[in-house]
């Protein structure tokens, strides 16, 4: 089958969409490349995501 869920990049509004508003005490994991999951890290690190609780990898394509 194809995929039917959502698509595009993760912003501020999706992550806090998909996370009903409440990041205390969930821990992200991002792999991509580098623009993203610096990005991504940004945004996290914004809403006031402790470090310890972001856990990532980069790789290039």
């Amino acid at each position: 089958g194809s995929w039917s869920g959502e698509t595009g990049t993760i912003d501020r509004e999706k992550l806090l969409r998909h996370c009903d508003g409440e990041l205390k005490g969930k821990a992200f994991y991002l792999c991509g490349p580098p623009p993203m999951t610096d990005k991504l890290l940004a945004v996290l690190r914004k809403l006031g995501v402790p470090r310890k609780q972001i856990h990532y990898e980069r790789f290039a394509l």
